[in-house]
């Protein structure tokens, strides 16, 4: 990424190099956001899970929602691979958050 990057910056064309820049950090932006959300929804369900009489990955079971879906780190390679409507949503969320 940063190689692709600095090929964009020795561009000489002003306007790709800028936008080449917008997408590392909105990239970057996003990345934040959702490791901020995972953190959340982790001390969420440790919050629960202590008052709680079922076993940490029972809890998830009953949970609509699977261990590997909700709780697995989302690197930038999975960010790339999100549909624009998806991606679209996300770059509002982070732009409400920022702003």
């Amino acid at each position: 990424m940063k190689t692709q990057v600095a090929t964009l910056e020795a561009s000489d064309n002003a306007a790709i190099a800028e936008e080449g820049k917008k997408a590392v950090e909105m990239e970057e932006n996003v990345s934040k956001l959702l490791t901020k959300r995972k953190r959340i929804a982790t001390n969420m369900l440790n919050a629960i899970s202590e008052s709680s009489f079922l076993k940490k990955s029972d809890l998830v079971d009953t949970m609509d929602c699977g261990a590997d879906s909700c709780f697995k780190s989302t690197s930038s390679m999975s960010y790339r691979e999100l549909t624009d409507e998806e991606k679209e949503k996300l770059q509002k969320q982070v732009r409400s958050i920022t702003n």
